[in-house]
């Protein structure tokens, strides 16, 4: 149509006065129609628009499933029945005023272009309902107008108006009226107090007949896609940066339904009871700064006043003074959405805090005009809270006031005047073969990402982490993870991490906040030294150090950029945790030692090496007889038991005691036992706990154990370690040495029953001629330099003393055969002494003592019978004829 006409005007041969582009609407719109994504974008445009009146609160979408009669309709009949279809509806309380209407009329071009204050200025939303229907249907107060591309409705201009109150239309052509009746209030009599927006669904038959858009959007299309903008509704995220709408509802009008049934919404409002450092502004505060300027170049020429302190003029009636004016507000507020979907009951409420702020970059700042963008970024931070508000980490995208497809791996959203691609789902980005707008616009969108985001990353991670109230982690949760930002926003985290690095944001183990330039962190590279984390950095507090523990992430960040110091964790355990064991409780330590000396099981030697000497003199090992002894001072307990070592007391009090504390840490035992025996835990005795032993043997007079610690000493003298002649010296003073305790009345005794020191004892070889009046050992020591202090050859006189006790013992003057084995035992060991050794039957001791062995004759012996009958019954070599006693001068 549009061609024949500019056919027509044309003068066959002659100059044509009407020559110029000839431009068709359904050319323009198909152009841009392969631009703007078909899915389901459009439902966001709508919002859009709704939202840049400044005047709507509550926004609704609705999927008309009805389909209405077809046959009282204006003229064109046939054009006016695709309207009658299933459609898809949008609906605003704001409502049209003139310059809406004439705004909606320009397909290339918008009235919002130069408007700081709305966010159309970027795109043409209303022309993606294109991707729906052939006529665009708009209705609010009492005009009821459409856009038609293909002229269906024949008005030779695209598109109709008409006042359907004042025409009365209701009346004349209910059929055509009935789409809008009873939605959202209309009732097609009176003004309505807001905007529909329908878009009846393009049927197969009419997609081959479109010039714009050959292809149909049919009902499962439109099912899929209210599905998909259901999904989107779900966390209300989608309303976060709104200036106006704070409420969005999705609706369905089954066809057999005689009203529609709410499928979900979102809401979003200011959630107070917070401690905000300043006056709480929101975006709404700043539309408002924003709506007093006509243009770009009036509200950068604004922004250089009131933030330069610069004049500059500012073009458009409201923006035309000089000078420093007002500041722009900066958005801080604390918001709470809330998403409910019906059919499930299902509620999700989260809180976010708002944060935005006005670049004051003079760069930035000369970019606005010529940009035609507001040089401001938002951030909407998830609050991490207890409570039934707690909140988690969020997928952050990019928004243009409302969410873009474009996620940034950060967790937070960041709302900003991008310069978008025309299907706005791309940023402008550098690369050296743009020129022109296009690489101003690139410039601009990195002057966002370097300079205006990090700026307003920054202080809200500041206000989170001094604020319990708005975060209960320090504001942990929306620091980004390095390695979860997309590459192409990854220029934000470098200029970032500049000014994070002198803030006070990490939390000590004090409770203050420090700079991650004056911090360290160290890490724990074992489930058990993670256990003790907590006590490590107590330590290091305590020490005086600067120390802090954010999560790992954080860390990450920080030292990836040398904005964090770390020192290895045996650095703790060297500087901070030996240092302090001296004021230190028994036992305090203990776990974190032994975390340590886990993690030694994977060190090599010299490491370890390095360990043993450090803990050389160090009290910490925990021992059954409860007091805490260095590594080496302690006892292995199975290499004790395997060394024969377990019975003495010496080891049972001083063997390690830590299986209980190893179970409960979850540590791997054998690594630790392995370590600290190389460390130096004992399986044996050392000469010391020889001493110790002895001492113990002495004070509890335990004859048993002493006989075992002489068998030990007898067996592994040659391989004890430590001082042994001081060991000797000492052993010889000790009241220790198993000895025999003298029988004058009784029979040798055959085991140990007392202790003395080894000077008071005769040898365990000189027992048999010294039992009835001298101790001797129970066994002999092999140990050079504890050899009994006492012997025969020196004290030839002790054979006197047995001679005459045997003498006198009980039943004397007879002599039964065992006595009289002693007394040859003790005649014989005389033998060599006599020279020293006073005639004996002159001697003092044996004067007019019997002791000297005879046989009487068998008639004077009233008990020869008895003993020769004891005497055939003894064994072959104890069978001898008892004998009797006589004093020397009594025999012959």
């Amino acid at each position: 149509l549009f061609r024949r006409r500019c056919i027509g005007s044309m003068a066959r041969g002659k100059a044509d006065p009407g020559f110029g582009l000839k431009i068709s609407p359904n050319v323009v719109l198909r152009n841009l129609l392969q631009q703007y994504p078909s899915g389901g974008q459009f439902f966001l445009e709508a919002l859009q628009n709704a939202d840049d009146t400044g005047r709507a609160g509550n926004f609704c979408a609705l999927l008309d499933l009805r389909t209405h009669p077809a046959k009282n309709l204006r003229p064109p009949r046939e054009g006016r029945a695709v309207l009658q279809n299933e459609a898809i509806v949008f609906y605003d309380d704001a409502g049209f005023k003139d310059r809406d209407w004439r705004s909606l009329q320009f397909m290339c071009d918008s009235e919002k272009r130069q408007s700081p204050h709305e966010a159309g200025a970027f795109g043409m939303g209303s022309r993606s309902f294109f991707h729906i229907t052939d006529v665009l249907q708009v209705l609010s107060g009492t005009r009821l107008a459409a856009l038609d591309p293909d002229d269906l409705l024949e008005t030779g201009h695209f598109g109709e108006q008409v006042d359907f109150v004042e025409d009365g239309l209701l009346d004349r052509f209910p059929e055509e009226c009935a789409p809008f009746c009873g939605v959202f209030g209309c009732d097609m009599r009176s003004e309505f107090k807001g905007s529909l927006i329908r878009a009846s669904l393009r049927t197969e038959e009419r997609a081959r007949q479109c010039t714009f858009m050959p292809h149909a959007f049919d009902l499962s299309r439109a099912r899929r896609i209210f599905a998909e903008f259901e999904e989107t509704l779900r966390n209300g995220e989608v309303i976060l940066f709104l200036t106006g709408v704070a409420r969005v509802e999705l609706w369905r009008w089954d066809a057999d339904a005689s009203e529609p049934t709410m499928i979900a919404r979102a809401s979003l409002g200011v959630s107070s009871g917070h401690s905000l450092p300043r006056q709480v502004a929101g975006p709404r505060d700043v539309k408002a700064y924003l709506e007093r300027f006509d243009t770009f170049a009036a509200l950068e020429a604004a922004l250089r006043g009131s933030l330069l302190g610069s004049a500059g003029a500012a073009g458009g009636a409201s923006g035309s003074s000089t000078g420093a004016g007002p500041r722009p507000p900066e958005v801080l507020d604390v918001v709470e959405v809330e998403s409910v979907a019906v059919a499930t009951g299902r509620t999700a409420r989260q809180r976010w805090l708002r944060y935005g702020v006005v670049s004051e970059d003079p760069d930035v700042l000369a970019k606005v005009g010529a940009c035609c963008c507001v040089p401001m970024v938002t951030l909407a931070l998830p609050m991490c809270e207890q409570g039934p508000h707690a909140g988690g980490p969020c997928s952050g995208s990019l928004f243009a006031s409302l969410p873009l497809p474009l996620p940034t791996g950060l967790p937070i959203h960041v709302n900003a005047h991008f310069r978008l691609h025309d299907n706005r789902r791309g940023v402008w980005r550098y690369s050296p073969d743009l020129d022109g707008e296009h690489r101003m616009w690139a410039e601009w969108n990195h002057q966002v990402f370097t300079n205006l985001v990090p700026l307003a990353y920054s202080r809200a991670l500041e206000l989170l982490a001094g604020s319990q109230d708005l975060a209960v982690d320090h504001g942990f949760l929306v620091w980004p993870a390095r390695t979860s930002v997309e590459p192409d926003y990854a220029v934000v985290l470098d200029p970032l991490v500049r000014i994070l690095k002198n803030l006070p944001l990490l939390p000590t183990p004090g409770g203050t906040l420090a700079r991650p330039a004056e911090a360290f962190h160290f890490p724990t590279p074992t489930p058990a030294l993670r256990a003790c984390r907590q006590q490590l950095l107590r330590l290091c507090a305590d020490a005086g150090h600067v120390v802090v523990d954010p999560p790992e992430h954080v860390v990450d960040l920080l030292q990836s950029r040398d904005a964090l110091a770390t020192r290895p964790c045996v650095w703790v355990y060297w500087e901070v945790v030996l240092p302090a064991l001296g004021n230190a409780q028994p036992g305090d330590l203990t776990g974190l030692l032994l975390a340590l000396v886990e993690w030694a099981g994977s060190w090599q030697e010299a490491e370890i090496q390095d360990l043993r000497a450090r803990l050389a003199s160090v009290r910490w090992l925990p021992t059954e007889g409860g007091e805490a002894l260095p590594v080496r001072d302690a006892f292995d307990p199975a290499g004790a038991a395997g060394a024969g070592a377990a019975a003495f007391k010496v080891v049972q009090t001083r063997s390690a005691k830590l299986e209980a504390t190893i179970a409960q840490m979850s540590l791997h035992s054998e690594a630790v036992w392995r370590v600290l025996r190389q460390c130096g835990l004992k399986s044996e005795l050392t000469w010391e706990d020889v001493v110790d032993e002895a001492t113990l043997i002495a004070t509890d007079a335990d004859v048993g154990r002493a006989s075992l610690l002489l068998r030990h000493l007898n067996a592994r003298h040659a391989s004890l370690s430590g001082c042994r002649s001081a060991a000797v010296e000492r052993l010889r003073t000790i009241a220790w040495a198993p000895s025999t305790t003298p029988a004058p009345n009784g029979e040798p005794a055959g085991e140990p029953s007392q202790l003395l020191v080894l000077p008071q004892v005769f040898p365990h070889a000189a027992s048999p001629l010294v039992w009835a009046v001298a101790a001797s050992l129970g066994e002999d020591l092999a140990v050079e330099g504890l050899r009994a202090g006492r012997a025969v050859d020196a004290e030839p006189e002790i054979l006197v003393e047995q001679v005459r006790a045997l003498a006198l013992r009980p039943g004397a003057p007879h002599a039964p055969p065992a006595v009289l084995e002693h007394l040859r035992a003790a005649f014989g060991a005389m033998l060599p002494l006599l020279a020293r050794l006073p005639n004996l039957h002159e001697h003092p001791r044996l004067r007019d003592v019997a002791f000297v062995p005879c046989l009487p004759p068998d008639d004077d012996d009233p008990t020869a019978e008895a003993s020769d009958q004891a005497a055939e019954a003894a064994p072959a070599p104890s069978r001898a004829r008892a004998a009797v006693l006589f004093a020397p001068r009594q025999t012959a």
